[in-house]
């Protein structure tokens, strides 16, 4: 045995198995390996994000789950993992329930932040329980500038529905004096 420079120079007179495989490898690396490699990372990449998009629903269920139990720490644990192993966004209701995990688990400071960002992702008749929620943290934290913001915003919020209120209620003494008076509306 010669090692490398034997391998090399071929100058051990017989051939090897092991020449005969490096020089496979040789010539292999020497070729257009790289064709190969990119399209098997492209096939790979695919099956990588269907993998991550399947793992992530049943992520998904187990907090669901976890939920349902009312097992706040499991659910804290289970979505902080479901973090580290996706870069996909994750849906709204699953911080939603991660955040209320936290806010039963005493850490109202971090509940209040993810739910800010999931109220946000709502519209404004949707948000207001969740703002309202909000706000109650915030007072406890003694955050009161940051908790009249929230009341002030469910405070709009149902601004909104007594002008539709109002609106709805002259529509119907409307159509209330068609039915009694003469049977044509009077524009």
């Amino acid at each position: 045995w010669q090692g490398y420079d034997g391998i090399v120079n071929n100058t051990s007179g017989e051939v090897e198995p092991q020449f005969i495989i490096w020089q496979a490898d040789i010539s292999f690396l020497e070729s257009d390996c790289d064709k190969v490699y990119s399209v098997n990372v492209a096939a790979v990449s695919e099956q990588l994000d269907h993998y991550k998009a399947l793992s992530s629903a049943q992520v998904e269920q187990v907090i669901l789950h976890y939920a349902d139990q009312h097992d706040y720490q499991r659910i804290i644990s289970t979505y902080q993992n479901m973090l580290v192993d996706t870069d996909q966004e994750v849906d709204p209701s699953m911080r939603e329930i991660y955040g209320d995990a936290l806010r039963h688990t005493g850490r109202l400071a971090d509940a209040v932040n993810i739910l800010l960002d999931v109220a946000e992702t709502k519209e404004g008749v949707q948000s207001w329980p969740l703002r309202l929620q909000i706000a109650e943290m915030l007072v406890a934290l003694n955050d009161i500038e940051r908790a009249r913001s929230q009341y002030l915003k469910v405070a709009e919020i149902f601004d909104t529905w007594r002008e539709q209120e109002q609106i709805v209620g002259a529509k119907l003494a409307l159509l209330d004096d068609f039915n009694r008076d003469e049977k044509a509306l009077h524009l």
